[in-house]
């Protein structure tokens, strides 16, 4: 409970981004409460003590109304966020206060600069040096008036009261100085370091959202405005290098792409100016109007200073970032270290942007090759299916039928003579499903070769027996090597009606080959192919003027050919 107290007491609610606003706002808590610590204590001493007199009283009565008001009116006030009016408040009562005191007090003198220092010190800790100045004049007012107008009643002073004021305005006055000046290092010191928080945070969060899919020229135009709003610049582009360390492209404000210069606005890494020269020895360059034309060429028109900041990645300068301004600015050191490291954050992400855009270019090379693979492929798959299918085709045709199937039942391996619409589905779908018909549970798997449906099976199983995936899995398993079976099977056969086929052409030719007679062969050509085909009736015909030109012979015969045929037969028998 004292803890949460405490904490209530002396935690404000200002909401500020700047640091030194905050800060400054949880001490002028600490102090409120210390000054309203301060007078009600002198207030409650003066009034407990028997030999106060009425000035003191008087007094006591004084701080204690400006204390019971000011410290929670100050204290409301930076719990509410209002931190300069809770400042005002303060240090006006405290002036107020220690005014009071010096004129109610019957002497004055060096004793009372004490006073005098608690409005310094509060001035001192929350003001700049010009309010400083101020409260320092008004403190030297109240002690010139009390010494000149001599309000005191009753009082006795002693020596001349205008040396007294000179040294009291003295002291007064040395105390201002040094607070002036050692405030003014604070202030500036904390102002300089607020200012380059703020812009490395800014370069943060301009920084942080790059994505893999951010172009080099978005991320460039970012740091352009980064220069140009956060550090205050006029004006700012970017170059880069090429492979051959030349700066051959821009950068500038308001353009969308990277701009290829020509060759006559190209220059070189080993050339006399202050861009390369900040390129070529990696650190920062400035340049001013009244420089050579040598080094300020670059400058645009009413610009009075440029900086030149080499954009180095893992050692190498892989471009410059030229930013000017039409006023001259010292540039401090802690500007420069912040400018060098924007540069380097902005050449290294140029760099992996660059190997990013390199890859995706690869990458969508690559994938067109492997599209056009796979578009080849699927079309040597859809053949190889076709001449699947085809073949198959053939081979159940020559059998006789267009389909054939066998039924296991009771033992017995019978002939299947219709296919039921089960099977159809099966056939259809490509894929194996359970189906539940004549209080059997049905196991439908397809005959698979090569993606390719040759068939279908399908295994009855008693209605009440659970279906595992294991079973399933094991009979698409056995399916799929009984569709390979079966293509073993059919080129087996196919080989052999080929070996078959050649083993009788070779016999043929060679009976033919060993005929001397013309008549004798054409009669066994014609008996053998009569048997070797099939056929029921063989006739050759020869007739050789078909296949010259030339003219008829001298005797006139106009119809030289010879004919021979086998008799008609039936199912290779004679007549």
């Amino acid at each position: 409970m004292i803890r949460g107290l405490f904490r209530y007491l002396f935690t404000d609610q200002i909401e500020d981004d700047n640091l030194i606003n905050r800060h400054q706002s949880q001490n002028l808590l600490t102090i409120n409460w210390v000054v309203f610590t301060f007078w009600a204590a002198w207030s409650l001493s003066t009034l407990f003590y028997l030999e106060s007199t009425t000035e003191e009283i008087r007094l006591a009565y004084t701080l204690g109304i400006i204390a019971l008001v000011t410290g929670p009116v100050v204290f409301l006030a930076l719990k509410a966020g209002y931190l300069p009016p809770a400042r005002l408040t303060l240090i006006a009562s405290t002036i107020f206060a220690s005014g009071v005191a010096v004129f109610f007090l019957p002497q004055s003198g060096e004793k009372f600069i004490l006073l005098l220092m608690l409005p310094l010190a509060v001035s001192g800790m929350v003001l700049d040096r010009r309010g400083l100045a101020v409260v320092g004049i008004v403190l030297v007012m109240i002690v010139v008036a009390d010494d000149l107008l001599a309000i005191r009643e009753g009082g006795i002073q002693t020596g001349n009261p205008f040396v007294e004021t000179f040294r009291v305005t003295l002291i007064l006055t040395a105390i201002i100085i040094i607070l002036l000046i050692l405030n003014g290092a604070r202030r500036q010191d904390g102002n300089a370091y607020y200012e380059e928080i703020e812009q490395i945070k800014t370069m943060v969060q301009s920084l942080t959202d790059i994505t893999p899919q951010t172009d080099v020229t978005e991320l460039h135009q970012r740091v352009i405005r980064l220069m140009r709003n956060s550090f205050g610049y006029d004006f700012a582009q970017i170059y880069l290098l090429n492979d051959h360390d030349k700066f051959s492209r821009r950068v500038r404000a308001g353009i969308r792409s990277m701009e290829e210069l020509p060759e006559r606005d190209m220059f070189s890494l080993g050339d006399a100016n202050a861009r390369s020269e900040a390129a070529r020895v990696r650190q920062i360059v400035q340049v001013t109007a009244y420089d050579p034309p040598g080094r300020s060429h670059h400058l645009l028109p009413s610009i009075q200073q440029g900086i030149i900041v080499p954009m180095i990645s893992k050692g190498k300068s892989i471009g410059i970032i030229d930013v000017q301004r039409v006023t001259m600015v010292p540039l401090t050191t802690e500007e420069m270290q912040t400018l060098q490291i924007i540069a380097n954050e902005v050449a290294a992400l140029t760099v992996l942007l660059g190997h990013v855009a390199t890859r995706e270019r690869d990458l969508r090379e690559q994938e067109a090759i492997t599209n056009r693979l796979l578009a080849q492929l699927t079309s040597v798959q859809a053949q190889r299916q076709q001449l699947i299918g085809d073949a198959w085709g053939q081979y159940i045709e020559r059998r006789g039928r267009s389909t054939f199937g066998y039924d296991l039942t009771d033992g017995r391996v019978m002939r299947a003579e219709d296919m039921t619409e089960t099977m159809r589905s099966t056939l259809q779908n490509g894929e194996p499903f359970i189906t539940i018909e004549n209080d059997e549970k049905l196991i439908n798997v397809p005959i698979l070769l090569r993606g390719q449906v040759l068939g279908a099976m399908s295994f009855a199983v008693p209605v009440d027996r659970p279906v595992t995936e294991r079973q399933i899995e094991l009979a698409s398993t056995v399916a799929l090597r009984l569709g390979s079976a079966l293509e073993s099977t059919r080129l087996l056969e196919q080989t052999q009606a080929q070996a078959n086929r050649e083993r009788k052409a070779n016999e043929i030719s060679n009976l033919l080959i060993n005929t001397t007679d013309i008549d004798t062969l054409l009669e066994l050509a014609a008996d053998n192919f009569n048997d070797t085909l099939g056929a029921i009736q063989t006739r050759i015909y020869i007739e050789p003027q078909v296949f010259s030109d030339a003219e008829e012979p001298a005797n006139g015969n106009n119809n030289s050919n010879i004919t021979y045929g086998s008799p008609t037969h039936t199912n290779g028998d004679g007549p």
